[in-house]
């Protein structure tokens, strides 16, 4: 059996950025409650097999506001460790950048309609460079 992966994303110097392990937690927390944080992150989606894996489907759902807002809530109402916001910090900035990149729409794009809203995307792309690249 293939081992579990734990660390989601490393740093330059090899130190785990964040950690699969909230993500899991939330998906425990959350399995027998009718009303559920994350509607769409099962365990299906964690335990993908090799082509699950490949799934942009799977990756928007885990990767979404709602996983982000569940970890939050973990460490807010149900004490985990504050380094989870860490986990959710990431969850929350890749789901940010895979909607300007995907996005059709130019309200959401890169327009100069708003020229405020323009710079904080282009602002967090370039954030995204540097932050994917380490």
């Amino acid at each position: 059996m293939e081992p579990r992966m734990t660390t989601l994303w490393y740093l330059s110097d090899k130190k785990p950025l964040t950690q699969l392990n909230p993500v899991r937690d939330l998906a425990t927390f959350q399995a027998d409650k009718d009303l559920k944080l994350a509607p769409k992150l099962t365990e299906c989606i964690l335990n993908a097999g090799q082509f699950g894996k490949m799934k942009v489907s799977h990756a928007l759902n885990f990767f979404s506001h709602f996983v982000s807002c569940g970890v939050r809530f973990l460490v807010e109402h149900e004490g985990r460790d504050k380094s989870d916001l860490t986990t959710a910090w990431f969850l929350e900035f890749v789901n940010k950048w895979f909607n300007l990149m995907s996005s059709r729409h130019p309200v959401m794009v890169l327009s100069k309609c708003n020229r405020d809203v323009y710079e904080e995307s282009v602002a967090h792309l370039e954030s995204a460079v540097w932050v994917l690249r380490t």
